[in-house]
């Protein structure tokens, strides 16, 4: 069963004002963390004002979110157990569709098919994308490596003792 991902589009980037805003929100929320339990959420109503207590995770997830909207970026928020249509999937990975059908034709990614349509698991997506970043990391140390390999600064002789 398909789960709706929840979506921001480029035209839900904050603002100025938004971004001031959610700066602000987050600096609160981390100095409140910093000392005590989760806060509480108060909701003003007609005859009483309600508290609700939030999970500390649920906290951590809006600071998240609250900071990169500082920042102005763009956020999508999807649940693990979602499958995604392959042009939610390419957007997830900052890919093309292209290059993701062919990630999906070679099994590097897992995914089922709906009569015509491919849909691929969010779970399945970030094991690829923590795989690939893992390699991109280990190639990346190789490579420095091999860079400085038998690299031996010279010294003049006025600094060997």
């Amino acid at each position: 069963m398909r789960q709706a991902a929840v979506v921001t589009s480029v035209s839900d980037l904050p603002g100025d004002e938004e971004a001031m805003l959610a700066q602000e929100a987050c600096r609160i929320l981390t100095a409140r963390l910093a000392v005590a339990d989760p806060p509480h959420l108060r909701l003003p109503g007609k005859y009483a004002e309600e508290k609700v207590r939030l999970p500390e995770a649920a906290v951590r997830m809006l600071m998240r979110i609250l900071d990169e909207m500082a920042k102005g970026n763009e956020m999508m928020l999807v649940p693990v157990q979602a499958e995604l249509t392959t042009q939610e999937a390419a957007h997830m990975l900052n890919i093309s569709r292209p290059t993701l059908i062919q990630l999906l034709s070679d099994g590097k990614i897992a995914f089922r098919k709906v009569g015509t349509h491919r849909r691929v698991r969010c779970a399945d997506l970030i094991a690829y994308k923590r795989g690939a970043d893992k390699e991109r990391f280990e190639n990346s140390a190789r490579q420095n490596s091999a860079n400085h390999a038998g690299f031996e600064p010279e010294l003049s002789r006025e600094h060997v003792h």
